[in-house]
């Protein structure tokens, strides 16, 4: 099994982080090298819950026999999967699993990735963010099938909404990166939305539904509890 380097690890990006624009331009970090991946045993989901109207959805994983996730498999720093981890919520949206990924180039190497710690169903992803996750796979040769696929995901699309949201999204970014918890916050906005529509604002709790509980007893194995994902040592 291939290993990155000392102080090194590997990430297996499945979202936005596929797309050079999101990590490298508006991010900053620059992995020592990128290559197309696929994960066995999961597939792509559009539950985590994210910025009402905004972003309504991002991408997440879910176990499920016979599945192939594709997607960017990164060698980057521990460092730079800290400064990643401030982007994505400090570590209050996700959680890290670590599993065998097998690379185009690498072959089959033990990857860092993230797991939403709440879902939601009935959840789609914007245009826009669907069009930085298609761009990302197009930029590194995913199949063509499962680009076609991804092209294909139903979305929701609020023009006025859609061209203000870059901007937002990097004032965001950037609370994240100084460790701001924003969770409370969008926790509120969709517990509003759901009173606003005449349904049970706590649903809007969001705890991991009963079959994403299930099968993640299945694969405690690949859930790094003790914080290794985060600090990490290259594997």
């Amino acid at each position: 099994m291939s290993q990155a380097g000392d102080g090194e690890l590997w990430y297996f990006a499945y979202g936005a982080n596929m797309c050079p624009d999101v990590l490298r331009t508006r991010r900053g970090l620059c992995p020592a090298s990128s290559e197309p991946a696929r994960l066995e045993g999961f597939r792509l989901v559009f539950d985590q819950p994210g910025i009402p109207l905004l972003e309504p959805a991002f991408a997440n994983v879910r176990p499920e026999e016979g599945a192939c996730l594709h997607g960017v498999l990164h060698r980057m720093t521990c460092a730079q999967l800290a400064e990643l981890d401030r982007f994505e919520g400090g570590g209050h949206a996700y959680e890290h699993l670590v599993a065998t990924v097998v690379g185009a180039r690498s072959g089959p190497v033990e990857a860092h990735l993230y797991r939403s710690r709440r879902t939601e169903r009935g959840l789609k992803p914007s245009r826009r963010y669907l069009e930085i996750l298609c761009a990302g796979a197009r930029a590194h040769g995913l199949p063509d099938d499962y680009v076609r696929a991804l092209a294909a995901t139903d979305t929701t699309h609020l023009p006025l909404i859609s061209r203000a949201s870059p901007r937002l999204i990097a004032f965001f970014d950037r609370l994240h990166q100084r460790g701001a918890n924003l969770v409370p916050l969008f926790d509120a906005l969709w517990r509003l939305r759901a009173r606003l529509r005449g349904e049970d604002p706590r649903r809007t709790d969001r705890d991991r539904e009963p079959a994403a509980a299930a099968a993640t007893t299945d694969t405690d194995d690949l859930t790094d509890t003790g914080g290794a994902g985060r600090q990490g040592t290259a594997r």
